[in-house]
C-alpha cells in the first residue's frame, strides 16, 4: 500500500459527488477565469524525496470544455527534499524544485448537460529545475569527506504525467476543479566541491492531488428569456 493510498479516496469523493447534484448552471459562457488552487504531492515507497509536500498557487481555465478528444496542457510546479548518505550517516541533501512544461491528449467526457467534464490524459515535456543545498550537506561533506566549496545544481530532465481531470460548473461564473495524477521525473542533481563531480539521480516521481475554484471574468452571460409580447386584439368592427 502506497502513502497516496491515504487521499485516494478524498480525491475520488470530489470527482463522483458533482454527478448526484441536479441543479447547477454551466459555465459555458467563460473564455477566462482565474482562481486559486491548493495542491498536495505525495511521493512512493521507493523515492529519494521526502513525502508530503503541500502548495497554494494560481489556477485558471481558458474557455469551456468540449466532449471529444483533443490536446491538453499541464503545469504542475513542485518542490521535495531529497536526503542521501554522506559518509557514515544519511544526510539532508537539499530542496529539489521541478518545473515543468507539458502538452498532451486525452479525451474529455461531458455530463449534466456540459456542467461537468471529465478528462482522461497523457501529458509531457520538459522541466526547467533548481536545487537548494541544504547547510547541514555542507556541513556533511567538509566535515566527514575533507570537501571545500561545495555547490549543488539540478539538472533539467524530461517529464510525464497520466492524469484524470474534472471541472464543475457551480454556476455560470464558479468553476471547481479537481485534478489527480502521477508525475515521472528522474533528475540528476550535482554536487561539486574541491573532490570533484558527485553526480546522484533523484528518483522524484509524485503522486498529485489538486483542487482549485476560479472565476470567470471574461465570458458571455447566458441570454434571458425574453417575456412573449402580447398582440394587441383587433377592435371589433359593428356592421
Amino acid at each position: 500500500m502506497t502513502k497516496f493510498t491515504s487521499i485516494l479516496p478524498v480525491g475520488l469523493a470530489v470527482i463522483t459527488l458533482p454527478l448526484c447534484v441536479s441543479h447547477a448552471s454551466a459555465q459555458t459562457g467563460n473564455r477566462f477565469a482565474v482562481g486559486v488552487s491548493f495542491s498536495t504531492q505525495h511521493a512512493p515507497d521507493d523515492s529519494s524525496v521526502a513525502d508530503g509536500a503541500h502548495s497554494v498557487g494560481v489556477q485558471w481555465r481558458i474557455g469551456h470544455s468540449k466532449q471529444g478528444f483533443g490536446w491538453q496542457y499541464a503545469l504542475h510546479w513542485y518542490s521535495m527534499d531529497v536526503a542521501r548518505l554522506i559518509g557514515s550517516g544519511p544526510t539532508p541533501l537539499g530542496t529539489l524544485r521541478v518545473r515543468p512544461l507539458m502538452g498532451g491528449y486525452g479525451y474529455t467526457r461531458l455530463f449534466r448537460g456540459g456542467k461537468i467534464a471529465i478528462t482522461g490524459d497523457m501529458v509531457g515535456g520538459y522541466a526547467v529545475n533548481s536545487f537548494e543545498l541544504n547547510p547541514a550537506a555542507d556541513t556533511a561533506y567538509q566535515t566527514r569527506l575533507g570537501a571545500r566549496a561545495v555547490s549543488a545544481e539540478a539538472v533539467n530532465t524530461l517529464v510525464a504525467k497520466p492524469e484524470i481531470e474534472m471541472w464543475y460548473d457551480l454556476n455560470n461564473r464558479l468553476g471547481l476543479l479537481v485534478n489527480a495524477g502521477y508525475v515521472f521525473a528522474r533528475p540528476e542533481v550535482k554536487v561539486n566541491s574541491s573532490l570533484g563531480t558527485d553526480v546522484h539521480r533523484v528518483h522524484a516521481d509524485t503522486y498529485t492531488l489538486k483542487v482549485g475554484l476560479v472565476y470567470s471574468i471574461l465570458g458571455r452571460d447566458e441570454p434571458r428569456r425574453q417575456p412573449a409580447k402580447k398582440t394587441p386584439a383587433k377592435p371589433r368592427t359593428r356592421k
